[in-house]
């Protein structure tokens, strides 16, 4: 899947930038732990998850570190972050299916 694949859908953003981070080293990213909690659900549904997300431990326990830096109600922060992109995997599962109900009528 392209970044083009993911433009619309709710989080997208939180994606893309995640898989950017990844891609260029950085694990220790809001987006790139979110990417690494979900990686095998991502891997999936298409996503062309990086190499580094599955090396990083205790994603969750990490972003919820860094929040703690950055952020005066962390546990706020990071339930949202996490229902932003509960609502991207949801829409991913969907286009997903789509497109397997679309090669199956091709077929």
């Amino acid at each position: 899947m392209s970044a083009s694949d993911y433009e619309g859908l709710p989080g997208a953003e939180l994606l893309l930038k995640g898989l950017d981070d990844l891609r260029a080293g950085r694990g220790d990213t809001c987006e790139a732990l979110l990417i690494a909690t979900a990686a095998g659900k991502l891997k999936g549904l298409g996503v062309d998850v990086p190499t580094l997300a599955w090396q990083i431990t205790e994603p969750e326990l990490t972003m919820y570190a860094l929040l703690k830096t950055s952020h005066p109600d962390p546990y706020a922060e990071y339930n949202a972050l996490r229902r932003r992109f509960a609502k991207l995997e949801r829409a991913l599962e969907h286009s997903w299916s789509a497109r397997q109900r679309a090669q199956e009528q091709a077929e």
